[in-house]
């Protein structure tokens, strides 16, 4: 379990040896070390968060040299505005007619009465001094990056020993695993020896119980 927390994949994940896990070295570390440490690198949420950390901060240090360029906006608008009368009647004369008119009457949204209204506008600013205050704005942001930078570092270095310790205990346990297993085959062994001797009255009955009770031992050591 403390292996799967350093390499941050779920409790519930069932892990299975496929090869012998050895001490890494200085020159040349060996593959199962180095996939422990890639995999913990890339599931790890502490380390993805370093990581977005030290995006954020390049982010407010490419924003902050950002504000030393001019600044342009441009704003338009576009409407239509109505002069609408309540009497639209008119009179329009008869083509050929002089003397003859006929009643007429606009509608509401008549062009006569409707214009279009276009508005257009641009704005520029630019900060030409001020006090030095983004050189020094500036400078901290770098500082900001550097120092998320150093602590992505050590975390990765600290997940590193972390993987190596975990690899540590693995082995140890292993090796304990190893070391009862062979245990208990020679209690085994000794248990069937013990019994046929019993049955043919070379060793009393407590000598025998003896070898059952260092069996049972056994086994129950190899089951921790």
């Amino acid at each position: 379990d403390n292996l799967k927390l350093v390499l941050g994949i779920p409790i519930q994940t069932e892990l299975r040896l496929v090869d012998m896990l050895e001490m890494p070295r200085a020159s040349e570390a060996p593959e199962p070390f180095e996939v422990a440490v890639r995999t913990a690198l890339d599931r790890r949420p502490d380390v993805e968060q370093a990581r977005v950390g030290i995006l954020l901060e390049q982010t407010n240090l490419d924003a902050t040299r950002a504000l030393r360029f001019p600044s342009i906006s441009a704003v338009g608008n576009f409407s239509y505005i109505g002069n609408v009368p309540e009497n639209r009647v008119f009179a329009q004369g008869v083509e050929g007619d002089p003397f003859t008119f006929t009643r007429q009457e606009n509608d509401y949204f008549s062009d006569a009465y409707w214009g279009a209204n276009i508005t257009v506008g641009f704005s520029l600013q630019w900060n030409l001094f001020d006090g030095f205050q983004r050189a020094q704005q500036i400078a901290q942001r770098k500082i900001a990056v550097e120092r998320a930078q150093i602590q992505a570092e050590q975390l990765q270095q600290q997940v590193r020993f972390e993987v190596d310790a975990a690899l540590r205990t693995l082995r140890t346990a292993s090796r304990q695993v190893a070391t009862q297993r062979q245990n208990l085959r020679r209690a085994e062994v000794n248990y069937e020896h013990a019994r046929r001797r019993f049955d043919e009255g070379v060793i009393s009955a407590f000598e025998e119980r003896q070898a059952n009770d260092l069996f049972d031992q056994s086994k129950l050591g190899y089951l921790q």
